[in-house]
């Protein structure tokens, strides 16, 4: 039997076109990573994916922010992550040693400050802290912030006093679990002081509060690392994700945020 032209042409034309689809299809296949995050990292990782998505339309980020220490929590238990960015360098490497993540590297830094709501009329120095009965918000002792507010006050205790910092925990209220429900509270005037990160104060917070800032000798500088999940097979676009936060481009984003990192030539 002889099959007529026209439907081996239509049979041909069909097939061009099923294969240009598939092709297309291939070629628009979008790959998730998911990105686990430092509260204290909202901002500017939000701003990086958005810059970064520009350019690599086959990638889609999944963000997840919370306290460093319920991030490393999340991994341990096996949470779908591909890259872990810490607020200090203890949780990172409490993941390395045990093998959850790949070696990884600093890629940022960041200060503390005390701030207050604009409102406020009782606090006007740091050492107006110590007043009785104010309410103050910290981290707890588990979170980034937590520990590293500890580490002020007990520096702090140079300059006002041995019982400097006793007195300040004894008007704490509220230990918070990340640096973003501090500000929030403080924020909405919910406490009269707390303890957060610089880049923290952005144009949104300086509406209603403002800082004090402390000085470099009674400060503490924090460390961020960012470590690649281990996995059997790891994506491409987690690499090089990971590789635009330490890229010129990555850290001049983090510089237009606030924080602190060493110059890379």
């Amino acid at each position: 039997m002889v099959i007529p032209w026209k439907y081996v042409k239509g049979f041909i034309l069909g097939s061009i076109i099923l294969m240009i689809t598939a092709a297309g299809c291939t070629h628009n296949k979008t790959t998730d990573i998911h990105v686990s995050a430092a509260a204290s990292l909202t901002q500017v990782i939000d701003e990086m994916v958005k810059h970064y998505t520009k350019s690599h339309t086959d990638v889609k980020i999944n963000l997840n922010y919370a306290g460093t220490n319920t991030l490393k929590m999340q991994v341990e238990e096996g949470a779908d992550v591909d890259l872990f960015l810490s607020a200090n360098f203890k949780y990172y490497d409490e993941l390395n040693q045990k093998g959850f993540i790949q070696e990884g590297e600093a890629f940022a830094k960041n200060k503390l400050c005390v701030i207050k709501h604009k409102d406020n009329q009782t606090i006007h120095t740091i050492e107006d802290l110590t007043q009785p009965d104010l309410k103050i918000i910290i981290g707890n002792k588990d979170v980034p912030i937590g520990k590293y507010t500890l580490e002020v006050l007990n520096k702090l205790d140079e300059k006002y006093g041995p019982d400097f910092s006793e007195k300040v925990l004894e008007n704490v209220v509220s230990q918070e679990t990340n640096v973003k429900r501090i500000v929030t509270k403080i924020n909405l005037n919910e406490g009269d002081a707390g303890f957060v990160y610089m880049t923290d104060m952005t144009d949104a917070v300086r509406a209603n509060v403002e800082h004090f800032e402390i000085e470099d000798q009674y400060n503490v500088l924090s460390h961020y690392y960012a470590g690649i999940i281990k996995k059997d097979t790891i994506k491409d676009e987690t690499e090089r994700f990971y590789q635009f936060i330490l890229s010129k481009e990555g850290q001049d984003i983090l510089k237009q945020y606030g924080f602190i990192m060493d110059e890379k030539e």
